[in-house]
């Protein structure tokens, strides 16, 4: 939107503190052809534009310098960059649009340098502004989460959409927009003088064609420029929650005095500002089986108490215990605890709500007309399969060492997106090719997880590889092409074996070889003491080693759990020591029946006990759940994926507190 040089905005440029902008914004300028997608000739243009909006959001809407501020259809940072001059320390902004380009530079320009300001992309569709977009404008979430504002701008927005689209951006806009905070957007406004002076060609655009409540100036791009009845258009705020008035804009004569180019309206969000200027929050996530966020008042010291309410009852209530995940720079300072969780009832999981609206003490944090809570069981199935469909998913599941030095086996995959289900993917030993051949074994637990009708999954293929192909050893991988490999791109680390049984140890101790060179670079023989653990062998004895091996995994204690094991191993480390842990990959934990059950149970817990061993034992742990529990002894310097036999993972522990090891050399 170029705006027009009336005399108020020539005032307004002509200050030294505008002058002094011009000439150094403190931030880059984009190139000339981002300047002239925004309709501005040039630098300054594009400059002094930014100004001005920022003059029509001060004097129209008001701002503050602690105010939270949403820029929708925020383009190159044209109203940012003014903007950090007005916000403050506690101030912030988060400016969202469409086109991805712009959002990368503004993340790169802007958000890189000052950390109050944030920036989102929305990858939808519009005709003059994004044609290739994926989202539909008329479905369209602006802000994936939730956040409140104080002030929501919108210029040049509402004239580029339909009246579908314009229905939700309002309810979006409402969503985002704290009560009694203000929306300020531009329009065509088509009351009666600017129908006669559109009759009489007076105004500066023609709207000839009707698009339901709407005029397009040109149909063939039918969001190239969109006026709105008045009285429709303030109707639509009314429903929205706003209570809106509008300003005559200079793009048709009118007998007011104009304000813009286009016009103006300033827009209230219905409510009262409750809890006092200090209470701040949102909903983080509504997944899992809870309510994720943050809340936090900075004129009290006592914790903000949350409620879960649906269809107007109590169901849950909590105060913050945690750090506060996900909170904007201006929120609670480090260490306040200010995170929540409302864990939702398990009667209600599953199943769809009326009316769901998150409590921050008086401030609304979240509402629901109607939400489905779906079983957390059901969310990790969902995200396994979106997951394994788009990288491919495969794992050796059998390997037999025959007595010519052949190797046979079987393989379990799963397809990435897009590859043709009847072609059998090939196995890759270095540059050799194997072929695998299908089997008829169904899967129908896997598959109803993958969202396949009951036997239409045959996950199996069996493989044989020669002896003359195997060599010294190498990688299996598995793909349709050497460059097409599916996930673990890394392959499975193949030791030659002369016998049954002898290959896994073999590989495992190699692997794990090759992980200590790496983090320390240092041999195995040169770590002292070496203390190599069984699953079942019970806690290591206190001692000075130097490192650890337990590629098989480790057994909690009976008692104490892995507060006690954890312990445990740093009695028995030298300082700095290290850990070699074998622990599954998501594959590994496919194997066998129950399989799916249990890669499910791992992803939401953590912890997950073997098939075949007795109830609490031979437990297997996640990257997650190490870095939770294990966190305050260890820290993780090293993740083999798939490294050791069984397609496992190999994960390096250090010892915290000690000086580093890495570096040094024999």
């Amino acid at each position: 939107m170029t705006i027009s040089l009336s005399a108020r905005h020539a005032d307004v440029l002509a200050r030294p503190e505008s002058r002094a902008f011009l000439a150094n914004p403190g931030f880059p300028v984009p190139d000339a052809t981002a300047i002239r997608r925004v309709g501005s000739t040039g630098a300054e243009e594009f400059l002094a534009t930014g100004l001005l909006l920022r003059e029509a959001l001060e004097q129209s809407g008001g701002l503050a310098p602690d105010h939270a501020v949403l820029d929708i259809g925020c383009g190159w940072g044209r109203l940012a960059m003014p903007l950090a001059a007005r916000l403050g320390p506690a101030g912030r902004y988060l400016g969202m649009d469409a086109a991805a380009e712009a959002i990368a530079w503004c993340r790169r320009h802007v958000a890189e340098v000052d950390s109050r300001f944030r920036f989102h992309h929305a990858d939808i569709r519009n005709s003059y502004a994004n044609p290739q977009g994926r989202i539909a404008a008329a479905a369209a979430t602006l802000v994936p989460w939730e956040e409140r504002f104080d002030r929501v701008v919108a210029f040049s927005l509402f004239t580029h959409l339909l009246p579908d689209a314009m229905v939700r951006y309002l309810a979006e806009a409402a969503r985002l927009c704290r009560p009694g905070g203000v929306l300020v957007a531009t329009f065509f406004v088509l009351d009666a003088e600017a129908r006669s002076a559109l009759a009489a060609g007076q105004a500066d655009r023609a709207f000839p064609a009707r698009h339901g409540i709407a005029r397009l100036s040109n149909p063939a791009v039918p969001e190239d420029a969109v006026a709105y009845d008045a009285a429709e258009m303030l109707a639509l705020f009314d429903a929205a929650g706003f209570d809106a008035e509008w300003r005559p804009g200079a793009w048709c004569p009118r007998s007011a005095p104009p304000f813009e180019y286009q016009d103006l309206v300033v827009a209230r969000r219905r409510g009262t500002p409750t809890g006092g200027a200090g209470l701040r929050g949102a909903v983080s996530s509504l997944r899992g089986g809870a309510v994720r966020g943050w809340a936090w008042d900075a004129g009290s010291d006592a914790p903000v108490p949350l409620r879960l309410e649906i269809a107007g009852r109590t169901v849950a209530e909590a105060v913050p215990e945690s750090a506060a995940e996900g909170a904007p720079p201006a929120g609670p300072p480090p260490g306040v605890a200010a995170g929540f969780t409302l864990a939702v009832p398990p009667h209600l999981l599953g199943r769809e709500v009326q009316d769901l609206r998150v409590w921050a003490g008086p401030l609304p944090l979240l509402h629901r007309p109607q939400a489905r809570l779906a079983d957390p069981a059901e969310e990790l199935a969902a995200a396994w399969r979106r997951e394994s469909v788009r990288r491919g998913l495969w794992r050796i599941e059998a390997l037999r060492w025959q007595a010519d030095g052949s190797l046979g086996g079987e393989v379990w995959a799963i397809a990435p997106r897009g590859e043709p289900s009847a072609q059998p993917p090939w196995l890759f030993l270095g540059e050799a090719r194997v072929q695998i051949e299908p089997l008829e074994a169904i899967e129908d637990e896997a598959g109803a997880a993958l969202g396949l009708a009951p036997g239409a999954f045959r996950p199996h293929y069996d493989f044989h590889l020669p002896a003359a192909l195997l060599g010294r050893g190498g990688r299996l991988r598995l793909g349709t092409a050497p460059q097409e490999l599916w996930e673990p791109v890394g392959g499975f680390p193949l030791a030659p074996a002369a016998a049954d049984g002898d290959w896994a140890s073999a590989m495992d101790w190699r692997a794990a070889t090759e992980a200590l060179r790496a983090v320390t670079g240092r041999s195995m023989t040169a770590h002292g003491p070496l203390l190599d653990l069984l699953p079942t062998a019970g806690l290591p004895p206190p001692g000075d080693a130097g490192a650890i091996l337990a590629l098989d995994g480790l057994d909690p204690p009976s008692r104490g759990g892995d507060a006690a094991l954890v312990a445990a191993l740093v009695a028995a480390l030298a300082p700095a020591g290290l850990v070699l842990l074998g622990m599954p990959g998501s594959a590994a934990l496919l194997d066998g029946a129950g399989g799916t059950a249990r890669l499910l149970q791992w992803l939401r817990h953590g912890m997950v006990p073997t098939m075949e061993a007795p109830a609490g034992r031979r437990v297997l742990r996640s990257q997650t759940h190490l870095s939770e529990v294990w966190g305050a002894a260890f820290e993780v310097v090293a993740v083999r994926e798939a490294s050791l036999s069984g397609l496992r993972d190999l994960v390096v522990l250090r010892q915290r507190g000690a000086a580093t090891i890495k570096g040094q050399r024999e």
